[in-house]
């Protein structure tokens, strides 16, 4: 899951962005620790919404310009470095992302636990809804819809 929060962090970088923080745990919980590592923070937040908060990342010095475009590059950037990671480890990416559809993924391994997860954090995002652990902030799926119809809707205005 880091890798897919690094993926926004190095898009949001390219476009202007600075100081990425990585968030494992809910912002309304208590900040146990933080691991500062040059441009970007880690955090992690203990609390009873820690499991069922999915890992998110900000931007404690965003770019000021925000245009369809650079959102659907930077919610895409997470799950294309999950992609990327996944194509790394997986020993049969064609018959792994078919077993994972089947919901028979076999972990035997680092290697395949790696690959797993990498999987998880391409499919899982992509599902467009908003998180209600993270006060309704959307999901890199519905970032990437609702950033394409802001595309279409004005390619469909100038023609």
């Amino acid at each position: 899951m880091l890798i897919h929060e690094l993926g926004h962090g190095v898009a949001g970088w390219m476009q202007g962005s600075r100081d990425l923080v990585v968030v494992f745990g809910s912002h309304r919980d208590r900040c146990l620790f933080r691991v500062p590592c040059g441009p970007v923070a880690v955090e992690f937040r203990a609390g009873p919404r820690f499991f069922v908060t999915p890992p998110h990342c900000f931007f404690a010095s965003p770019s000021p310009v925000r245009s369809p475009l650079r959102s659907l590059m930077l919610a895409a950037a997470g799950p294309a470095a999950s992609a990327l990671l996944y194509l790394l480890t997986a020993t049969d990416p064609a018959g792994g992302i078919r077993d994972f559809l089947r919901f028979s993924f076999p972990v035997t391994s680092f290697p395949s636990a790696l690959a797993f997860w990498a999987l998880v954090g391409v499919v899982a995002p992509l599902v467009p809804m908003r998180y209600s652990s993270l006060d309704g902030f959307p999901s890199d799926g519905l970032v990437i819809l609702l950033s394409l119809k802001r595309l279409t809707a004005g390619r469909q205005e100038t023609a």
